[in-house]
Formats: structure tokens, C-alpha cells, sequence
């Protein structure tokens, strides 16, 4: 198919301030129709934004992922409205006597021993810093379109630019296809191996037309493949019964047009691990005329492959 684009997002200079904008414009007239990518998002963003170079095929998408955050929606809105703190699983201190770097766990204590100089310490799990991620690491914007997201209140807020609803991991149907299929290959090939490794065995009977040479071949061939085949035949257990997990998730980006912050947000619908309702944060900024339009084009194969969006 070759190459496709342009894909257009917002960049300040800074990583963390960079936000994709969606690949589908929304025309209220037919006026906007006519306006260039810079001069709509100008219009409905409210910033000055020219338009970049797209002669550039061969330019790199900018990486948007989700954050570490892995969020319940109803535990981050009582973080949010009730002030619960939330505890990270693990942080690294150094020892005051010995300088060596460790790594402490939660829940934490109040004293510990350094295993490298056997000397007590004393550790304040309260005086953690913000960057740790235990405490308070939402922007206020941020706070307050989560608030919206679990109050089921965004819309009186915010503007919805894109919504795309999509799919990853495997099903249980695909899981059972794929083993099948799997299955047969790999029994076929390792019962091929063990054919081979017994073809010199049996080229040493007086009654055998196969000559000692090629049947010690095989046996090589055989006793070279069949550990690999029968590794396989173990991944594709095992891949039966540890698939990846199937997950359906609703990606959309809000902006909010007083405060100029836009966010592409990522709901877990439904989870085969238990992850229904989680919330992520993809990519998020509060624009300002910093802001510059940049773009960037993808190549996408005969076999699939695309791009753009959050």
C-alpha cells in the first residue's frame, strides 16, 4: 500500500506535551470544509498553528502510550473527592551509612537493615516525593476529567473530538482456532523428527534397503529437530492455556476549551484479566501557542498495518 498520512499532532519541544489529533475533522459548515488542517485546529482549538512540511515521508510518529497508571474508576474518584492516598508498591532509597542503592517494598516499616553493611535506618514512607508516583501525581486538569469521566459529567465540560472503539489480545474462539492449527503443525513436524531419528536404527537390519549413510543423515536431522519440535508443541500448549488477554476499549480525546487542556482517555470495556473499567491516560497537554503542528506519515503493508489517532 506504501505510504500514508499525513497524521497531525501538537509538539512543544517537550514529550510530555505532545497530543495527537484526531485523524477525522468535524465540519460544522460547509465553510470549514475549505480551511487547511493549521487553520481548523487554530479555529477549534484556539491557537495559531501553521502548517508543517509534509514532504517528509519518511518521518517518525512521535510515541504516545499509555502511562503507567492502571485506574479503577471508582477508586480514583474517591482518591479524588475523598483525598485517599494512594501507595506505591515499591520505592528506591539509599543507605545513609553505606550509599548502596535498595529497594524497599510496601507495605513499609519504620526501620530497616541494610543487607550490605547490617546497619538499622530509619525510613518515612510520609516524606516520599511526589515524582516517586505514590502521591498526588494528576495534574489538577487532570483531576478534573477523571472527575468528569467517573461522575458520568464530562459532557457538560468538555468537547469530544474522536471516539474509536477497538480490540487487542486474542479471543477464547481465535485462542482455540490457533492452538488447532498450531497443534497440527508442530505434532506433524515432531513426529517427522522422530520418524527420521529412527531411520538409522533400523538401516542396520540385514533386511534393510536403506543405506547406513543416509539413515545415520537422518538420524542426525532427527536428533537436531525434535528437542525444537517438541518445545513448540509445549509453547503451543501453554500458549492455550496463558493467551494474551482479549481486551475492547473506547480511546477518546476531550478538550476543554476554558482551560485549554486536551486528553486522549482509554476505558477498558471488557478484560479477560479483570481490568473492566480501568482507565488510562494516552496522551494529554494544556495547549498554548507553544504549540506547534507537526505531522508524520506511516507505511503500511499489503498485509495490514495503519495509524493515526490517539
Amino acid at each position: 500500500m506504501g505510504w500514508v498520512g499525513p497524521f497531525y499532532y501538537l509538539d512543544c519541544g517537550n514529550f510530555e506535551a505532545r497530543v495527537s489529533l484526531p485523524t477525522n475533522k468535524k465540519f460544522s459548515n460547509s465553510r470549514e470544509k475549505k480551511l487547511n488542517t493549521a487553520e481548523y485546529w487554530s479555529k477549534r482549538l484556539g491557537l495559531d498553528l501553521s502548517m508543517p512540511d509534509d514532504t517528509h515521508d519518511g518521518s517518525n510518529p512521535p510515541e504516545f502510550q499509555h502511562k503507567k497508571y492502571d485506574l479503577d474508576p471508582e477508586a480514583t474518584h474517591n482518591k479524588i473527592v475523598k483525598g485517599e492516598r494512594e501507595i506505591t508498591p515499591s520505592v528506591d532509597v539509599t543507605c545513609p551509612h553505606c550509599d548502596e542503592n535498595l529497594l524497599i517494598e510496601a507495605p513499609y516499616e519504620d526501620e530497616y537493615v541494610c543487607p550490605y553493611c547490617d546497619k538499622d535506618f530509619i525510613f518515612d514512607s510520609n516524606e516520599l516525593s511526589r515524582s516517586s508516583g505514590n502521591v498526588d501525581w494528576y495534574s489538577s486538569l487532570r483531576e478534573t476529567l477523571i472527575e468528569a469521566i467517573t461522575n458520568h459529567t464530562v459532557s457538560k465540560n468538555y468537547e469530544v473530538l474522536e471516539e474509536q472503539k477497538g480490540s487487542r489480545g486474542i479471543s477464547a474462539i481465535n485462542n482455540i482456532i490457533f492452538t488447532f492449527f498450531d497443534l497440527i503443525v508442530s505434532l506433524g513436524l515432531t513426529l517427522m523428527s522422530g520418524v527420521f531419528l529412527l531411520v538409522f536404527p533400523l538401516s542396520l537390519s540385514p533386511d534393510s534397503e536403506v543405506p547406513i549413510i543416509m539413515g545415520l543423515i537422518m538420524s542426525v536431522i532427527g536428533i537436531l529437530t525434535i528437542i525444537p519440535c517438541l518445545k513448540f508443541v509445549g509453547e503451543v500448549i501453554t500458549d492455550f492455556f496463558k493467551p494474551e488477554a482479549h481486551e475492547k476499549y473506547t480511546r477518546t480525546q476531550y478538550f476543554d476549551p476554558v482551560g485549554k487542556y486536551t486528553a486522549w482517555m482509554e476505558v477498558i470495556n471488557s478484560s479477560t484479566k479483570g481490568r473492566s473499567g480501568s482507565l488510562f491516560v494516552i496522551c494529554e497537554a494544556v495547549l498554548s501557542d507553544s504549540h506547534i503542528l507537526k505531522s508524520y506519515h506511516i507505511y503500511v503493508s499489503d498485509d495490514g498495518g495503519g495509524g493515526g489517532g490517539g
